[in-house]
């Protein structure tokens, strides 16, 4: 086992690919929880003070 730095740096080597969010944000995905989260709470929370 490595240390802390080591494993984070291995982590964010091995999933290089999957973090490139300039390129999402340039094809107008969303990247953050934000959106998904504050649609939750509009949609789930309108329901239940139906």
């Amino acid at each position: 086992m490595g240390t802390t730095v080591q494993i984070e740096a291995n982590y964010f080597e091995g999933n290089a690919e999957r973090m490139g969010y300039p390129r999402f944000r340039g094809r107008t995905f969303l990247v953050g929880a934000g959106e998904m989260e504050a649609a939750c709470r509009t949609i789930i929370g309108g329901r239940l003070k139906r």
